[in-house]
């Protein structure tokens, strides 16, 4: 092994191989990485590196190792997922005859516009997304409602509500009865953005049905998502009580299935269920424990919409050196032309 004291020494050196050589060096670094069997602990980011070197070996295996360590890395970081789904994409017209078997193009952009957008890069998901509901095309409704359901999603939080609404509605006009979950998804999707317009009334029943069909379907990551909207919905309609126990039965959904999108957005609901409920300290103490664990999910705007919702319920209970704490890291997390220009009620409303 050589080690090198300056990385620029090492990329004048690596610069000065012949590129047939490092090609070989890498396809013999890959092949070894291949015998090695890698710990639990270790394997996504084995898969990652493995890839990495089968890319720079040009080798045909590269396109299906890329896709493996997308989905591995996934779990750990969405960054490196989507830089990995990126590189499959780059090289899925390349290798035509090694294309994995198990996933087909319109699933490759799917997955790429999911890392983006759970990595805020919400244009580039919005691409993804997009690309992928024109390749489908009518030949599958159920995929294609799925797509357009994160659409909606993406849109939202980069801040086009008119067309989050248009996208919502669009997807339940045409979600297929059969699979369920695409209705169901639908219902949920339409329901939330209601309610983020303060359509309460309107969305009430929506969020009902979906919650409905979606214990019928076992669906429980839709069933917890749909609670959580419905959270919001209740304390605004003047019942409290049952706007936190909605959240909490969201909030523990998303736990035991460990969604870190639903996560952090419970979390972050979690504030203003409980500052419209007249809790503010309680919505303070409750956050500020909570933000460990979304920051370990690796969720960015998660993290950065709770830090400004604890500056609301701080102001709320007089805890000043809190919400200007929270303030000033919110801020300096922020995208400036998402956040800093959001006022209080959109920044309450904004899940």
């Amino acid at each position: 092994t050589y080690a090198f004291r300056h990385t620029l020494l090492r990329e004048v050196v690596y610069d000065g191989i012949p590129v047939a050589e490092r090609r070989r060096l890498h396809r013999a670094y890959a092949e070894a990485l291949e015998r090695r069997e890698a710990l639990p602990s270790d394997a996504a980011s084995h898969l990652v590196e493995l890839a990495h070197h089968w890319r720079e070996a040009r080798d045909p295996r590269a396109l299906a190792a890329s896709v493996r360590a997308g989905d591995a890395a996934t779990g750990f970081a969405f960054d490196i997922a989507l830089r990995e789904y990126e590189e499959a994409l780059s090289l899925w017209d390349v290798f035509t005859d090694d294309r994995p078997a198990s996933i087909d193009h319109a699933e490759l952009l799917h997955r790429t516009a999911r890392t983006a957008y759970l990595s805020s890069r919400y244009r580039r998901a919005g691409a993804a997304c997009r690309e992928a509901i024109e390749e489908l095309g009518d030949a599958d409704a159920a995929r294609r409602s799925e797509l357009q359901f994160l659409l909606g999603r993406v849109l939202l939080l980069s801040g086009d509500r008119e067309a989050a609404v248009t996208t919502y509605e669009q997807t339940l006009a045409d979600a297929p009865a059969d699979p369920p979950r695409a209705r169901i998804r639908a219902l949920v999707g339409v329901g939330q953005i209601y309610a983020i317009h303060g359509r309460f009334q309107r969305a009430l029943p929506i969020c009902e049905e979906a919650i409905t069909q979606a214990r019928a379907a076992g669906a429980r990551d839709l069933e917890g998502h749909a609670r959580n909207t419905l959270s919001l919905i209740l304390t605004a309609l003047g019942r409290p009580d049952e706007g936190i126990e909605a959240i909490d039965e969201a909030l523990a959904i998303a736990l035991e299935l460990d969604l870190p999108d639903d996560i952090g957005r419970a979390y972050g609901n979690r504030v203003n269920t409980l500052v419209w409920a007249g809790y503010p300290d309680r919505a303070t103490h409750e956050a500020l424990e909570a933000l460990a664990s979304v920051v370990a999910r690796g969720v960015r705007d998660h993290e950065t919409m709770i830090r400004y919702n604890i500056v609301m319920s701080a102001f709320e209970c007089g805890a000043w050196d809190v919400a200007a704490a929270q303030l000033a890291e919110a801020d300096r997390m922020a995208n400036p032309t998402e956040w800093r220009l959001l006022g209080r009620a959109e920044t309450v409303l904004r899940y």
